[in-house]
């Protein structure tokens, strides 16, 4: 049986900074049912074990100097397909 332990709970904001990800990736999380939350007093939280939890299963954001390199790669691929040999003459 599961042990009840009391989790520390966070802001969407809090929240946010502690996964290294922005406040809508929270709010879109808990609109998914992909992460548990409470309100009181008009604000919402989450347990910052379930944050946690949710990161062991979701792939890391990727920063946007690889996206830039990806995208340059996939430029540098169409061209190839675009020119021929005999479009080199």
């Amino acid at each position: 049986m599961r042990k009840l332990q009391e989790q520390r709970k966070a802001t969407a904001a809090e929240a946010a900074k502690h996964a290294g990800r922005s406040v809508a990736w929270i709010y879109d999380r808990v609109a998914d049912g992909r992460l548990p939350s409470d309100r009181t007093a008009g604000q919402m939280t989450v347990g910052l074990s379930d944050v946690d939890r949710l990161l062991a299963h979701e792939p890391k954001p990727v920063d946007a100097a690889v996206k830039r390199q990806r995208a340059a790669a996939a430029r540098r691929r169409r061209f190839r397909l675009i020119v021929t040999p005999e479009a080199k003459k």
